[in-house]
This record gives C-alpha cells, sequence and structure tokens, in this order.
C-alpha cells in the first residue's frame, strides 16, 4: 500500500473494535496516524544509511517484533512524560500490524512477519493489482472505499444485532 492515508484508515477500522485509548478523538487519531505509519520508518533509515529508500524497507520494520516492541513503547510512554495520554498495549499493536498486514495483502512486495528469522518474506501478490502500477491514487482511494465500507457494515450489523437483541430480549 504506497501512501500513509490508506494505511490510517485500514488502522482505524482495525481499531474500531478495539479498546480505544484513554485521549481525545484528535490525539487518538494523531497516535493512530504515527503507529499505522511507523513501519514505513525503514525507508527513512534506509535511505540515511544506504543512499537509496528502498534496500531495508519491508524488513526489520514490517514484522511481528517491530510491531511488538513500538507497542510496548507506546503504551508505556505515559510513565516518562505526564502529558502523554495512556495508550492500550493492543491498540498500538495492531495499530502497527494493521499496517503490515495491508502491505501484505494490497501490495506486490513481499513482507517479512517473522524478521530477523531467516524464512522468505510473503506476499499475496497484491491484491488489487488490476489498478496499474502507476495508478497510486486510484489504489489507495480503492483501499479506504473498501476500509470506509467495511466499517459501516460492521456498524450496521451491530447496531442491528444490539437492537434485535434488545426487543427480543424479555423484559
Amino acid at each position: 500500500m504506497p501512501l500513509a492515508l490508506g494505511h490510517l484508515t485500514v488502522g482505524y477500522l482495525t481499531n474500531s473494535v478495539i479498546e480505544k485509548p484513554e485521549t481525545t478523538p484528535f490525539k487518538s487519531l494523531l497516535f493512530l496516524f504515527l503507529l499505522t505509519n511507523s513501519p514505513d520508518i525503514d525507508v527513512l533509515i534506509s535511505w540515511l544509511v544506504t543512499g537509496s529508500p528502498w534496500p531495508l524497507h519491508r524488513t526489520f520494520t514490517h514484522g511481528i517484533l517491530f510491531a511488538v516492541g513500538t507497542a510496548l513503547v507506546f503504551s508505556n510512554l505515559f510513565r516518562l512524560f505526564s502529558s502523554f495520554p495512556k495508550l492500550n498495549y493492543n491498540w498500538c499493536y495492531w495499530a502497527v500490524m494493521s499496517h503490515v498486514i495491508a502491505d501484505y495483502i494490497f501490495s506486490p512486495w513481499k513482507v517479512s512477519f517473522l524478521w530477523p528469522l531467516p524464512l522468505q518474506p510473503e506476499s499475496l501478490g497484491g491484491l488489487l493489482d488490476f489498478v496499474a502500477w502507476y495508478a497510486t491514487l486510484a489504489r489507495e482511494a480503492q483501499v479506504i472505499l473498501i476500509c470506509l465500507s467495511t466499517y459501516f457494515l460492521m456498524k450496521t450489523t451491530f447496531a442491528a444485532i444490539n437492537y434485535l437483541y434488545k426487543r427480543l430480549l424479555p423484559a
């Protein structure tokens, strides 16, 4: 998945079913943006180390170990800084992993889930590859629309189930 907005949308959908952090909606969205896009920090690191953004991309930051470490750091920063909100570990973990999973599903490039184990990276081959590579915005729009549709379908389904449950439950 090429753009930060798509990762934010996938992260929002993923975390809509997980406990929300104890903070304002704006701060939640800010931290969700930071966490969902944190795996792409490897592009900057690769650029600084090798002079090219791609040699280290989708290696150490696109795996479970990075998600665990990042979630541990972000969920405990409130202990060091009083102004930092208390973030739930699961919320942080799934925000990071939503990026990795989205790259695995929607991108033709491989992801190393179990880095640093010397296993072959995996890919589904890019679920949306029928959209030409150069059409990045069209691909991003598809991902966002899929996520938003899923989110609204989930909300509607949960509301209907809740309504039926209350109506059918004896008073």
